[in-house]
This record gives C-alpha cells, structure tokens and sequence, in this order.
C-alpha cells in the first residue's frame, strides 16, 4: 500500500522529477543535510520544515503526484484497501540512469516509517522527529517554537553504488547516531604511606617527623583529559528500541621519583622507613644513601588506569510533544589499576644491595546495567539525562613482589614491602551496587550535528588500591633478615569506595 502526500510543483521541477528512474524513490530539496545514495531503496532526507512522505514506483505515479501542485492544503491518497502494510518495491533503474537533482526549496521530504506502526500516523512521526530525528527548530505540535531551516543549500549525496553492501551501509547509517567527547576526568586519588625520608643525619630517619621525600599523602587526586563515545543503532523505522555502545578512557595518572645523594643534598640521609612490628612506631629506617659514606638511589613510579563503559538496550516508554522516556538495560564494564615500583639500591663499600619492590592491583567490575533516561528539546536545545545502577561482581586481585640481589647476584624473591610474609597473588570478589548518573545539554548547529557539553558521575565501591595494601611493618631490614623468617609484613585486603567524574564537551551526529 502507497501513500501520497501531494505538494505544489513548479514546471521546472516537474521536468526534474520526470528524470527519476522507476522504482520505489524518496525526494528532498534545500535542506544541507546528508542523503545516503544506494541505488536502491528509499532516500532519506531530512529538512527543518515538518515531515512529510512521497513515495513512487513508476515515473507516471510520480508525476501524477506532482500535478496536484497549487493545492493549498495537502490531500493523501490513499488506496481502497487501507489495512494492508505498506510495502516498497525494489528499484530497477537503468545502469546509466542519470541521478536526479533539485532545486534548493522546501519541500520537507521524508521515508515515511510510522504510519503502520500503530503510534498515530503521520502524526506520531513528527513528534518522533522533533524528539530524535533531524528536525530541530522547528515545533509540528504548534506549542514550541519554529525557527525555520538552519541550513540552506543542496543535499549532500554520497553515492555508494547498487551493490549488497550500500545496501548494509546504507540502512546503518540511516538509523545511527554516534557521540564523541573530550572529557576532563577527576578521581578520588591513592593514599599512599610514607616511603622515603631525608634529613641531616641519620638520627633523622628514625624520627616520626622526619621530612618526607615521598609518600605521606595521596596522590593522583589531580585531573587528566580523556575521552567518552557513544555509538547508537535503531533497530525499528518508529525508533522505539535502539541498541547502544558507550565507552570512556580517563587516560593514565602517573608520579614518578628519582633521588640519590646528588640531589638531597650535602650532608643529607636518604632512608626507608620501616615499623617495628611490636610497637607500630618508625624506629628503624634501610639506609640508601648519606653523604660520602654511602653511595645509592632511590627510584619510585606510580600508575593509575581507569576505563570502562556499557551495551545497552533502549527501549521507549512514553513520549509527548518535547519530552521521551527511555528504558536502559544491559551490560556494564569497568577497570581501575594501580601499579606501584620502588627500586632502591646502596652501596656502602663492601656491597651494593640492591631491593625491589611491586604492589599492583586490578579491580575489575562486570555486571548488569539498569537505568532510565530522559530526552528534551526546546527549539536547537536539548537536556539528556541519565540515571543507571549496576549490579555485579567486583573483582580484586592484588599481586605483591619483590626480589633482592647483592653484587648483581639474586638472594632471594624479597624486597623491603614484599616479603616472604606477603608476597603472593589475592583475588577476591564481592557484590557490589554501582550508580552513575550523567546531564548533556546540546545545541543544534545544523540539523544532523549537535554540540554537546556535559557532566558524568560514577561511583565504584570496595575498591583495592595499591597504596592501601602496603604493610610497613618488619622486625628486621634487609642485610640482616637472612633467613627470611621475619613476622612481618602481611596482607590484609583494604577496601575503599572510588568515584571518577569528568565534564564533557563534543559533538553527536545523527543521521
């Protein structure tokens, strides 16, 4: 079953029209939007104005339809047998068919796809269109605004050829809508302990007070530019279900330290704190470096990762004129790692000693996504926000090394942190309750783009993270602790909630 809606024509695009090759066609003018050209099928093109539907399967039909041109109020035509489900036949045109072309006016063409859907008609596929589709600016329930065509201008046309995969890529394209952001990304950062004191003797390095060189605080608190994408696919012409793809990378934080006795200074210490295990006080440091008796470096590197993103299933529940509520359910993935080296090396003239120290960890979320989403437009301005919970395991491995070699020879798999006490690979998993909430506000700067800024939250508990899992505590130091046998350090899995926000800016195309 066909359905006509009758336009006025000129004479000259009356003669414009007649060069159309038979088949099933769609037609447009003025609006400076994309038109997918395949060769087959129906073209879609989107203006500003309100949308409306010529369909043809011959030249004769076409241009019977173009003569009804001075009508002043638009007439569908409708066939006798009204409750057969529209149909397109396949278009059969010549290989050398020239390709039609128009002149620049409104005329406001579109594939029909709502009239069967039993949502309203014609009439639902306008507020669909001012909700998701291209036509911004313009208000077909009479309650907004109509702020006319943004774009003036021919249709840009990419012309893909006849073949199987137009077709594939061609009705992709027509039914997708992809997002890219620049995002400035904020955590809640690592705290780390005390690693490495100096001072003007070595009575210094036993002292609480001692002055830090690094560690005693948190680090990695500090903001890194990522990005966010979203990728979207409606699987019906009504656009009541969508299929959607999100993912964010917040980059790398990285610190990094490097000291000897060059850089500390003349008559300074450079020194490893260590707790006695019976009192839980700093009373004994591993000496790496002092000026002229003892020669050595002190290197430390920190890095944390954090990524991670969603499949998402998008089903409509409600709609009015401005205003749609979605369902969202799916998959949700996200990963947090830490990995911390300290490498320390002396040598006090009968040896270098040299220790090596690895905590990292890996937290791994993988559960079910649940949540709902609101979509708005006022005239070029939209509001979208989201609110999603995931439920799911999170997993924690925790895997703490160490090694320590004399004169380049290997002694033994322990360092000062890592030892034979807590050396060892932990994984552990629990269920935790992940939400995440986010607010896009865009700008319509042409009928397919928009530009985008917005906010992100998301809140992942019982967390591992490398700092938390040092244990300081030690009843000897290295040089003196042959056997391997001290009574410390130990692990104990340290938990904490982590939070990543960004502030996003970027822009989303929609077909």
């Amino acid at each position: 079953m066909l359905f006509f809606e009758r336009f006025p024509f000129s004479t000259s695009q009356w003669l414009s029209i007649a060069l159309l090759s038979s088949g099933t066609v769609a037609f447009t003018a003025n609006v400076g939007e994309a038109q997918l050209r395949t060769g087959r099928g129906t073209r879609d093109l989107y203006n500003a104005g309100a949308r409306k539907v010529v369909q043809a399967e011959s030249e004769v039909e076409l241009a019977s339809a173009s003569q009804e041109i001075d009508q002043p109020t638009p007439t569908t035509i409708r066939p006798s047998n009204s409750n057969r489900v529209p149909q397109q036949k396949r278009m059969t045109s010549a290989p050398n068919a020239p390709r039609a072309k128009f002149a620049s006016q409104d005329l406001g063409v579109v594939q029909a796809g709502c009239t069967s859907c039993g949502t309203g008609g014609v009439g639902s596929d306008q507020v669909m269109g001012i909700i998701e589709g291209n036509e911004v600016g313009c208000d077909s329930c009479g309650t907004g605004c109509d702020a006319g065509p943004m774009v003036t201008g021919g249709p840009i046309v990419v012309d893909l050829g006849c073949g199987p995969l137009a077709q594939i890529v061609g009705w992709i394209s027509r039914r997708s809508y992809i997002r890219f952001d620049a995002a400035n990304f904020s955590q809640n950062g690592v705290d780390l302990p005390i690693l490495a004191t100096t001072g003007t003797n070595l009575i210094d390095g036993f002292r609480p007070n001692a002055p830090i060189l690094f560690g005693g605080n948190e680090v990695h608190g500090d903001s890194r530019i990522g990005y966010r994408f979203q990728v979207g696919l409606w699987l019906d012409p009504c656009q009541e279900r969508a299929l959607e793809v999100r993912g964010y990378d917040a980059g790398s934080w990285s610190t990094h330290l490097q000291a000897d006795a060059a850089t500390i200074g003349a008559n300074q210490v450079l020194a490893r704190p260590v707790f006695a295990t019976n009192t839980g006080t700093q009373d004994r440091v591993l000496l790496v470096a002092a000026d002229r008796s003892v020669t050595g470096s002190f290197i430390a590197d920190m890095t944390t990762q954090s990524y991670g993103g969603d499949i998402l299933l998008r089903r409509r529940l409600g709609q009015d004129c401005n205003v749609r509520w979605d369902m969202l359910i799916g998959y949700q993935g996200n990963r947090v790692n830490d990995n911390l080296s300290i490498n320390s090396e002396s040598n006090d003239g009968q040896s270098i000693d040299e220790l090596r120290d690895s905590i990292v960890t890996r937290n791994q979320f993988d559960g079910m996504a649940l949540g709902l989403s609101r979509f708005s437009r006022w005239c070029n301005w939209s509001l979208d926000a989201r609110y999603k919970m995931g439920f799911g395991n999170m997993r924690r491995e925790v895997v703490i090394a160490g090694s320590e070699t004399i004169n380049g020879t290997f002694v033994r798999p322990a360092g000062l942190l890592a030892r034979a006490t807590n050396s060892d690979t932990f994984i552990e998993d629990t269920f935790v309750v992940s939400p995440e909430v986010s607010l896009d506000l865009g700008y319509a700067l042409t009928p397919n783009l928009d530009f985008t800024i917005g906010y992100n939250y998301l809140s992942l508990p019982k967390v591992a993270r490398a700092g938390s899992q040092i244990d300081q505590q030690a009843d000897r130091v290295p040089r003196t602790d042959v056997s391997s046998t001290s009574s410390g350090p130990r692990f104990n899995l340290t938990e904490q909630n982590y939070w990543l926000q960004s502030f996003n800016f970027g822009a989303q195309w929609r077909y």
